[in-house]
């Protein structure tokens, strides 16, 4: 079949070769192209709900978790079931290197070229014009081989990427947010403002555009995890939020049907095995419950078929199934790379970023590195291994899907760390042949002065016996003895000190290797020789050096330094003084708390020494203004059943939580510029405060003398000990209870008022809508064990965001909903409030 290969690119014409065959069905962790759509199996519910959710609207929001198949989904699943329906799918995902086409035009290149492999007439484009006008001009219109009109949908796969490799570089910012600028146009039918000045300044070019017509349909795909990404798109483009489909992991049921499509190389029951084994599951859980990931699901069977053809067997057998999902993942890695390892080091140094994001490399780029040749990356691609794909002109190498991701990160971490061993044992090894040699030229020098002072020795006995034939100086002679002596002597001593010297020496040797075996004492000669290196950075204008260093300080050797340091610290940043903060709470029991406590004090002084904004209100000041509510302790149900739609909520676990207060309301802007009297000047006061990074949030509750509510806290003080479903009770929001969906002017609005109806029982406003409220913890999955005051995982890249906004709908402004973002994010609808607890701190 000719045509467009889609997988990973959006403009390349060749030969498409499918990805499955009879007796090779499960690709793997390569996707499923469109000639595989006889292969794709399990995923018919989803693809009918997503034709329809397609047709529906003009945009359309494909999420979900990696590895649940949403390329495959897309172009073996969606793409041939809407062709009748005379829609041409368009496939692009974009590429951000230096040499590539700016993205609109990429995505006008992945047009014609697809166009063209489907028999799409597609109308000429005019030099310079946006996507508005290229799909409104009056006479543009698509018409497919039997003259009939088609409707293009531009599918945007793997969207996230935007905001990884499309936010690397000022110039990739700028470029994106073009592309951003006329997606926001055409999706919601907005005129842009130069065709709208264009056409005020000369009316008769308003015959030029069909207005009204919108003929043309986008769907984005991405990664559930970068959904609060899209979130901040919302405002230059709401319908981004309305249609939308999650997909979620197969349950056995449909996984059994990816299986069983085989019975030549499978029988049935083994084939249940196989989901039951992918699935973590052996025999309890009914097959419907059971939730799989495809792509995991695709290289266990994929590796099941090569252990069969290896073995010579007719069929796959139980007795192939062993270990465990990870183990087959890795194991396909070792066998894949066990004959290439210069292409392992490349792949684990240029095909994964630092922050472990999938990265791409111009193949020129990849076989100028010595060792890499064409044969090897044959060879990797034929293994599933890599992916190569022509953006444009240009042939790039990538890892075949993010399954693969934390095999190869955990390969070159460990990788890394042997060779830093190594680097530690060579460098050991010269410093003893160093002391070595010190050791032999030592002995050599000791020789040395040994032959001299004999040769001195035997001089002065010369010469005493010469003196006593000296008639008449018998007393000189007895000096000159005495002198020869005395310089014997002295020799003999500074051979006894170099053999001493020597013997030091040798024992260094082998405090050397001694050392070299033990990275323990190297890291504690390691603090003695940074301590005064510290106290220096304590007071650099960087915060988060300056930090760092006071936070060693305090819990190392200079612990009694550390409140003097502060005085003299540059804390401008409000991420110095988050990061402090969170540091402070670490330590603020058990042997540091005393030092806690006093650092505590000393940043609060000098906080208002350097900002300038003096010590917080006494609380009577505070409270006027946002009353603080008791939350009695309990215990309650956190999360969802698993009967839940949202994955991220599950499991539901009990949590017991000590007695705390939480703020009635939201800080407004008003409370905020106490801290910060420039924040958003001319906004009114009694909005709530948002544009503030969770790094401002909680400096500024620090400042107040509490911290942002842990997740759990804010859960429970919107669902109560019941489990309620919103803060109010079980029933469905309206504008008497939250501000959100469609209650008037979209838009935040004055704390507490007209919501009387949908406070909590104990008094707290605004749990739901509004504004997103930012929580304390880093965002990381639910445990399964019940828990008492926990406060999340000490580290994390994401920290939770809890209540939906004022544009979200029932689903979103529930109790348990969880979001997420990075900490360092604006967001016009993230706020906050502020917590008082006597939690325990992190362990």
């Amino acid at each position: 079949m000719t045509g467009t290969v889609p997988d990973g690119n959006s403009t390349r014409v060749v030969t498409e070769r499918g990805a499955t065959s009879s007796n090779e069905p499960w690709p793997g962790l390569l996707t499923f192209r469109e000639s595989d759509k006889d292969h794709f199996r399990g995923r018919q519910a989803e693809t009918d709900e997503l034709r329809r959710v397609v047709l529906r609207e003009r945009i359309t929001v494909l999420f979900g978790l990696s590895g649940l198949g949403k390329s495959s989904l897309l172009q073996a699943g969606l793409f041939p079931a809407v062709r009748p329906d005379r829609v041409f799918p368009v496939y692009a995902r974009f590429d951000f290197t230096p040499a590539a086409p700016d993205l609109v035009q990429q995505l006008r290149i992945a047009i014609i070229a697809q166009a063209s492999s489907h028999g799409i007439e597609v109308p000429a484009a005019m030099a310079g014009e946006t996507l508005w006008e290229f799909f409104h001009r009056t006479p543009n219109i698509f018409w497919n081989a039997t003259n009939e009109p088609v409707t293009p949908l531009l599918v945007l796969d793997q969207f996230e990427e935007l905001f990884t490799l499309g936010s690397a570089t000022p110039a990739l910012v700028a470029v994106t947010d073009v592309l951003v600028t006329q997606l926001a146009d055409l999706v919601e039918g907005r005129v842009p403002s130069n065709v709208k000045m264009r056409v005020e300044a000369n009316p008769s070019e308003a015959g030029e555009f069909a207005f009204a017509r919108h003929q043309y349909k986008v769907l984005i795909s991405i990664r559930e995890d970068f959904l609060a990404d899209l979130e901040t798109l919302r405002v230059r483009m709401p319908a981004v939020g309305f249609n939308r489909l999650r997909l979620r992991r197969m349950n056995g049921a449909a996984a059994l049907m990816v299986v069983n499509q085989a019975p030549h190389l499978i029988d049935a029951l083994v084939a249940e095995r196989v989901v039951r084994f992918v699935g973590a599951d052996a025999e309890n859980v009914p097959l419907q419950e059971l939730e799989i990931e495809p792509a995991l699901l695709s290289v266990v069977c994929r590796e099941l078929n090569t252990k069969r053809a290896a073995l010579g067997e007719a069929r796959i057998t139980a007795d192939l199934l062993e270990g465990n999902q990870n183990k087959v993942i890795g194991e396909f890695y070792e066998r894949s790379t066990i004959d290439l390892p210069v292409l392992r080091a490349f792949i684990e140094d240029r095909l994964l970023t630092t922050s472990g994001y999938r990265d791409s490399v111009a193949l020129e780029n990849a076989l100028a590195t010595p060792g890499i040749t064409d044969a090897s990356i044959a060879l990797a691609v034929e293994r599933r291994l890599l992916r190569r794909e022509d953006r444009g002109d240009v042939p790039r190498l990538e890892l075949t899907h993010d399954l693969l991701i934390s095999v190869v990160k955990a390969s070159r971490d460990n990788r890394k760390a042997l060779e830093a061993a190594e680097e530690r044992r060579l460098l050991a090894a010269h410093e003893q042949a160093e002391a070595e040699a010190v050791l032999l030229r030592t002995r050599q020098e000791a020789e040395r002065q040994r032959i001299e002072a004999d040769a001195a020795v035997t001089s002065a006995r010369e010469e005493a016996e010469r003196q006593k034939q000296i008639s008449g100086l018998k007393q000189r002679q007895v000096r000159v003895f005495r002198i020869a002596t005395a310089v014997s002597a002295f020799l003999g001593v500074a051979a006894i000190v170099a053999a001493v010297f020597a013997y030091q020496k040798q024992n260094e040797a082998v405090r050397s290797r001694v050392i070299a075996d033990s990275s323990r004492v190297v890291a504690e000669q390691s603090l003695r020789r940074f301590t005064g290196r510290l106290v220096e950075q304590t007071r650099s204008r960087d915060g988060g050096l300056a930090v760092s260093a006071l936070a060693q300080l305090a819990t190392g050797q200079g612990a009694d330094k550390a409140v003097d340091l502060l005085e003299t610290a540059t804390l401008q940043s409000n991420v110095s003084i988050a990061v402090m903060a969170e540091v402070l709470d670490t330590i603020r029991s058990g042997p540091s708390a005393d030092t806690a406590k006093a650092l505590r004090v000393a940043l609060l002084r000098r906080m208002a020494v350097v900002r300038k904004i003096g010590n917080a209100p006494a609380r009577e000041a505070d409270e006027a203004i946002n009353r603080r509510v008791a939350i009695a302790g309990g215990s309650f149900p956190m999360g969802s059943p698993a009967s839940s739609a949202e994955f991220s909520e599950k499991p539901q676990h009990t949590v017991t939580l000590a007695a705390f207060q939480m703020q009635e309301h939201e800080v407004t802007n008003r409370e905020y510029r106490r801290f910060d009297p420039t924040h958003n000047v001319g906004i009114a006061d009694d909005l709530p405060a948002v544009d503030v990074t969770w790094y401002d949030a909680t400096a500024y509750a620090f400042w107040l003398g509490g911290m942002l509510p842990a997740e759990a806290q804010w859960e429970y003080a919107a669902r109560g000990s019941s489990g309620r479903t919103f803060p109010w009770g079980n029933e469905l929001p309206n504008c008497t209870r939250s501000n959100s969906g469609n209650c008037g002017i979209v838009g935040l609005r004055p704390v507490k008022r007209d919501r009387e109806g949908g406070k909590t029982p104990e008094g707290i406003y605004d749990l739901a809508g509004n504004a997103f409220e930012w929580c304390r913890d880093w965002y990381a999955g639910y445990p399964r064990e019940a828990q008492t005051n926990p406060a999340g995982p000490l580290t994390g890249t994401l920290k939770v965001v809890r209540g939906g906004s004022f544009n979200p709908d029932a689903p979103v402004v529930r109790a348990a909903f969880r979001s997420f973002n990075r900490p360092d994010i604006v967001n016009h609808t993230y706020g906050f409030r502020v917590v008082w607890s006597n939690f325990p701190p992190r362990e």
